[in-house]
């Protein structure tokens, strides 16, 4: 049938399962010493944006290429993320800790921060993949295409948050949705972001 031919249906959605679960061991891998993470998460999506344009070629290649081209700049910029993360948790904990209506009110505004901080998380090593520039454009491009396609960073992030909750509160779920993430948790993700970023760097010119 035509459907299982070489080049058809069958093969080519097989073909592209494969490429996914490959991306993801190799990001988990990449990954392992958790400072190299902002370069793994770049190379992932080096990858899948070329994936979601027909553009890509030999997965290990291209991934490693670009894991070892962008691990300076990249490690930069997670170093950074990570510990802005980390410092607004902790302001975090002491203003929700606090009794007084001030702390309470402060504690708010830092975890609108924190929002503000993961949607823009959700750009930077997309654009780091995609584009080159300094870290500092980077960062401030970042945000500003979090807010400015608001939209898409909100379906961005509930690609994320939606399966981790389906996780941990779908217990009829729970065996296989722990499947995927074990199979292809990461690279699935970029690979749905990736529809998204698209269409926001087609839409936006980043300097």
């Amino acid at each position: 049938m035509k459907i299982f031919a070489f080049d058809g249906p069958f093969a080519r959605t097989m073909g592209r399962v494969f490429d996914l679960v490959l991306l993801h061991i190799l990001w988990v891998i990449c990954s392992l010493p958790l400072v190299t993470i902002g370069a793994s998460t770049t190379a992932l999506f080096t990858v899948t944006l070329k994936m979601i344009r027909n553009e890509e070629s030999y997965i290990l290649k291209g991934y490693m290429k670009a894991f070892k081209s962008n691990f300076r700049q990249a490690t930069k910029l997670w170093l950074i993320v990570a510990a802005l993360f980390l410092w607004l948790l902790f302001i975090l904990r002491i203003c929700m800790n606090g009794s007084m209506g001030l702390l309470k009110a402060a504690g708010l505004a830092n975890a609108a921060l924190m929002v503000i901080l993961f949607l823009g998380a959700l750009y930077v090593f997309p654009i780091q993949a995609a584009f080159e520039n300094t870290v500092g454009n980077i960062l401030k491009n970042s945000v500003i295409c979090s807010l400015r396609y608001l939209p898409y960073s909100l379906a961005m992030a509930a690609v994320i948050v939606i399966p981790i909750l389906i996780t941990g509160f779908v217990e009829q779920a729970f065996p296989f949705m722990i499947t995927l993430w074990i199979f292809g948790g990461s690279s699935l993700i970029a690979y749905a972001d990736s529809y998204f970023l698209n269409k926001v760097f087609e839409a936006a010119i980043v300097p």
